[in-house]
């Protein structure tokens, strides 16, 4: 009989099999237990949702959970959300309403929609958008992982705003308050960004202080770089601070990309006023676009990608690529 539960630590290897043989072959979250346990487990509880035979221990749905902040009604996103052919057809949403009913979201948003997901949804009513994606180029003859076909770098002013890495939460915690990070939508707090970006067990993330004209921080950005046909790009994961700052740095980005010899920096973003990129040297990319700057790295493929999502619920959503489970290793690499 059909049994819809929140899983506990003995279905974790189900789960994982699970992946591998129903969401990608090779999935890091399918092979890698301490990957795995990083991202779901907290304090011996398991942010997954399953519809599962218990007596024969056929697991037919999941749905996985992002959890911002571990209070009463907290903000979270959905994550991998799977299910395959049962005697209930509506177990996925059973499933997904189960994990709500106890979890009491305050807002959910969800970036990362795959096809089937987005069908779902817009089955259901739901309004859905693509995060907006902007990048600046380096200037240089050949591209490896860009497919450059017209190039644009509109030149900028230096204004003054520089960045220095950020090495600790206690430094982050100096630039960004806990109230700020509260009051934000999503509600996060020091804990999700200690976990989230110093304690990652596979990527490594570059933090950075974003400093104004008289060199007091005034914001963060969290970059990550990714390699492709021996060259190197960075992506702009998250960012905390005014959103006006990302239109102030884009001299001090240029000066990043020439020291770590990027192709490019982009960032995917909600909540950001397309004027700030666009005034200030950024060149929009979507699917109809001519130059392809890549989101997609495991394996590397060149083509542009929208981040799909249900419109967040909640007024003043902010989101960037690293919400949710956007910026995650996707195949399982043995080191």
């Amino acid at each position: 009989m059909l049994t819809i539960r929140r899983a506990e630590i003995k279905d974790i290897p189900v789960i994982m099999k699970f992946l591998d043989d129903h969401w990608l072959q090779g999935f890091a979250l399918a092979h890698d237990r301490t990957f795995f346990d990083w991202q779901f487990v907290h304090n011996g509880k398991v942010n997954i949702w399953i519809g599962i035979d218990d007596e024969t221990g056929k697991l037919y749905a999941i749905q996985c959970m992002i959890i911002y902040r571990y209070i009463d009604n907290p903000d979270v996103s959905g994550s991998t959300w799977l299910a395959i052919k049962s005697p209930n057809p509506l177990l996925a949403f059973d499933v997904q309403n189960s994990a709500w009913d106890e979890l009491l979201p305050r807002a959910y948003p969800t970036p990362g929609l795959r096809p089937d997901a987005i069908k779902a949804f817009k089955l259901l009513g739901y309004p859905l958008i693509t995060m907006d994606h902007y990048y600046r180029l380096a200037d240089l003859a050949e591209y490896r992982i860009a497919v450059i076909k017209d190039k644009v770098i509109p030149s900028v002013p230096d204004t003054g705003y520089s960045i220095i890495p950020c090495n600790t939460i206690k430094e982050f915690a100096e630039v960004i308050s806990e109230e700020e990070l509260i009051e934000s939508v999503p509600s996060k707090d020091h804990n999700y960004i200690q976990w989230r970006y110093f304690e990652h067990p596979i990527f490594k993330y570059d933090l950075w202080k974003i400093l104004d004209k008289t060199e007091q921080p005034k914001g963060i950005l969290v970059t990550r770089d990714e390699y492709a046909n021996d060259s190197v790009a960075c992506k702009i994961v998250d960012f905390y601070g005014k959103s006006n700052l990302l239109g102030k740095i884009t001299h001090a980005l240029d000066e990043l990309i020439v020291q770590r010899h990027y192709e490019f920096i982009d960032i995917y973003s909600y909540g950001v006023s397309a004027d700030i990129y666009e005034n200030n040297g950024w060149i929009k990319c979507d699917t109809q676009s001519a130059n392809i700057i890549t989101n997609f790295f495991q394996p590397y493929t060149p083509e542009n990608s929208d981040i799909c999502m249900v419109e967040p619920n909640y007024p003043g959503a902010r989101l960037f690529r690293g919400d949710g489970d956007q910026d995650k290793p996707r195949l399982y690499s043995p080191s």
